[in-house]
């Protein structure tokens, strides 16, 4: 007997079908396999939450204001971070040449594809995975955990802007360098330093950990109402975006030194802001 939209929600066919969900935005491999980490990441995390946001429609469940507060911040983030990465992909003449290089650009073959194409949404899906488990127990959630999701809505929705700041204020500064005159560069530094850079050497980054750590707190009241395997995949999933987010900053740290080295602007830069975390004093 086949099962309905609303009713694969409160099944066991739910994470599968959000797992579903984050591997079509990530078919976006079998054009250019860089697009699964880029755009395919992007749009995968807000089409889960608009396929979350379709089953809770097809059920005809009372959708709480944490709950939509909780989707819709990942359909913002997803968005916003798909459109600005294409955008990029387009207009940034160095992104080809380093796309070539990055790992998942040796899968040539479509078996390869799909191979990365399964592997990254099932990674997405788990880190998806608390506004799933939110979804099916929103309505019976002891009032006593609402505050809990309140502070993890502000933090994803504050990450979610911190990034999108962050990412404008980068790109403006290499446009504004890229058309600048020769005497112009002169006064200018090649890196940005300004904004939400003046005191944190990677606030975009800051931004993307703080929204998934607050994606993933929201969730935690509908995780302990379920029970603690639904923690397993959220963990795997936030634990994969730290590392990466922490190695990443480490990585663009050693390649800014080297590049920099001897530019005593860079060195006063540095000591003036922390990498990942603002430097306060």
């Amino acid at each position: 007997m086949p099962v309905s939209l609303g009713g694969v929600l409160a099944s066991s066919f739910a994470f599968p079908a959000l797992w579903a969900f984050a591997a079509v935005p990530c078919c976006l491999a079998f054009l250019n396999p860089v697009y699964v980490f880029s755009v395919g990441y992007g749009l995968s995390v807000a089409a889960q939450a608009a396929g979350i946001a379709a089953m809770l429609h097809a059920s005809g469940v009372w959708v709480p204001a944490a709950l939509a507060a909780h989707l819709a911040g990942a359909v913002f983030y997803g968005v916003r971070l798909g459109a600005f990465l294409y955008h990029r992909s387009v207009t940034w003449t160095e992104w080809n040449a380093r796309a070539k290089n990055a790992p998942e650009a040796k899968a040539s073959t479509a078996v390869q594809k799909l191979g990365v194409i399964v592997a990254c949404s099932l990674l997405y899906a788990m880190m998806c995975s608390p506004m799933l488990w939110h979804a099916q127990v929103a309505n019976v959630v002891p009032g006593a955990w609402l505050p809990v999701t309140h502070v993890g809505l502000a933090l994803q929705w504050s990450g979610a802007l911190l990034e999108s700041v962050a990412d404008h204020q980068k790109s403006a500064h290499k446009k504004t360098f890229a058309n600048a005159t020769d005497d112009e560069k002169e006064t200018m530094n090649k890196w940005c330093d300004v904004g939400t850079y003046a005191k944190c050497r990677h606030p975009n980054y800051l931004g993307e950990l703080v929204f998934w750590f607050g994606l993933f707190l929201a969730g935690v009241p509908a995780m302990a109402t379920r029970g603690w395997w639904s923690f397993a995949p959220a963990v795997l999933g936030l634990a994969f975006i730290a590392k990466l987010m922490t190695s990443q900053c480490a990585k663009q740290d050693e390649k800014q030194k080297a590049r920099y080295e001897g530019d005593e602007n860079y060195a006063a830069w540095t000591r003036a802001s922390g990498s990942l975390f603002p430097k306060l004093a």
